[in-house]
């Protein structure tokens, strides 16, 4: 099956069971001879980097024992989308502080500071497949993961206020939230790894926001007041910093039409003075 005739045949092992495998061999190091563990180069070539030693200490018996023993059907983890980063920052920063009943305190789950996004979908899969449950009990308490999820998740009308597209906003929040009392009193652990890409820092402020559910909804609710609250007095801060102050003098008439514009509009007489500049020069440019 492979080039190098020395080596047995190594059964050919899906990308999930590779996951899981070397989850697996990580946490529980004894299951290969001494040293073999250092033969495995990657992930997706496990079966070839060990194909020498499948037949040693029941490899493949672990494999397809675990497998059925302890692996939900593919459906039952469908729910969990390889390409919602923001769920799966959620997911790789709330797995980590479940306990789970008559388990060792030590096991597999992918550190959320050095798993890269490309990797983040199928090390959750193979944390899941590495709890020692029973398929029942599994199935269980992944359902009560996936109904935390759906109760944590803010409603888009509560994060419409960020934009991706503005790195500085990004950096902004970010820095809000570590400076923020809930981090600091360690009332919760949630990983920002530094990155340059927009996009995973916009993943990662909504999975701090849905994650801080796990204090309970108000303390949820408040804390995006407040960061929403900050940014507008920000961004109204700078706006009036840029702005000029300028005096002229208006008719009586003048001031009459513009006090109704201002309850018609309702809007400050100052906005109200700009947007109609502007239609002016937008009706009639200049030459």
């Amino acid at each position: 099956m492979y080039a190098n005739s020395r080596k047995s045949a190594a059964p050919v092992l899906t990308i999930r069971e590779k996951y899981w495998l070397r989850a697996h061999l990580e946490f529980n190091p004894e299951a290969l001879p001494f040293g073999f563990y250092n033969e495995i180069m990657s992930i997706e070539t496990i079966d070839e980097d060990l194909s020498d030693r499948w037949g040693d200490r029941g490899i493949t018996d672990l494999v397809s024992g675990w497998r059925e023993r302890h692996f939900l059907p593919d459906n039952e983890l469908e729910w969990i989308s390889a390409n919602d980063q923001r769920q799966l920052i959620w997911l790789i920063n709330d797995l980590a502080k479940y306990p789970l009943p008559n388990t060792p305190p030590f096991r597999y789950f992918p550190h959320p500071e050095t798993t890269q996004p490309e990797n983040r979908y199928s090390r959750i899969i193979a944390t899941i497949d590495d709890w020692p449950l029973s398929i029942e009990k599994k199935r269980a308490f992944v359902g009560d993961v996936r109904l935390l999820w759906g109760k944590s998740k803010i409603a888009g009308r509560q994060s419409r206020w960020l934009d991706r597209k503005n790195n500085d906003q990004m950096d902004w929040a970010i820095d809000y939230i570590n400076r923020c009392d809930l981090r600091q009193q360690g009332r919760t652990r949630f990983s920002f790894p530094h990155t340059d890409n927009p996009k995973d820092k916009h993943a990662h402020i909504l999975g701090f926001l849905d994650h801080l559910y796990s204090l309970s909804p108000e303390a949820q609710e408040l804390f995006i007041t407040k960061i929403r609250k900050t940014w507008s007095q920000k961004k109204y801060r700078e706006s009036e910093k840029a702005k000029k102050q300028v005096y002229f003098s208006l008719s009586d008439e003048a001031r009459r039409h513009l006090e109704q514009l201002e309850k018609a509009r309702k809007q400050s007489k100052n906005r109200i003075i700009e947007d109609l500049l502007s239609q002016a020069v937008k009706s009639r440019p200049f030459e």
